[in-house]
């Protein structure tokens, strides 16, 4: 599939590589999905010990990647991700900065 990859695939590619440091460590199957990737693993993801939750999250919001996590099957999580614009009016097509993540964090979950 990475011979074929279009420029949206191997920005989302590398998204994935810089989350769990380098193609190398991608363990798991790797699928086009549209103009995106979607990628099957059975790593875990956490938002401390090892930080790649975290990662995803706020490299997704810099690199405008939307990503969604989900099951794959019964022993791996299935990760999807798709190019998209900051800025951008049309929602499908639009992706939040971090710092207007945070903001409507803000908004609509006050402590």
């Amino acid at each position: 599939m990475k011979e074929d990859m279009t420029e949206e695939q191997r920005e989302c590619l590398s998204l994935l590589a810089d989350v769990f440091g380098g193609e190398h460590n991608l363990i798991g199957e790797l699928r086009s999905c549209g103009k995106g990737v979607r990628y099957f693993t059975n790593l875990s993801l956490s938002t401390y010990d090892t930080d790649e939750l975290t990662l995803i999250v706020l490299l997704a919001h810099k690199r405008a990647i939307r990503v969604c996590i989900g099951a794959g099957d019964e022993s791996r999580i299935e990760i999807t991700l798709h190019k998209r614009s900051h800025g951008v009016e049309k929602q499908y097509q639009n992706h939040f900065t971090i710092d207007e993540a945070i903001d409507r964090m803000n908004k609509y979950h006050k402590d």
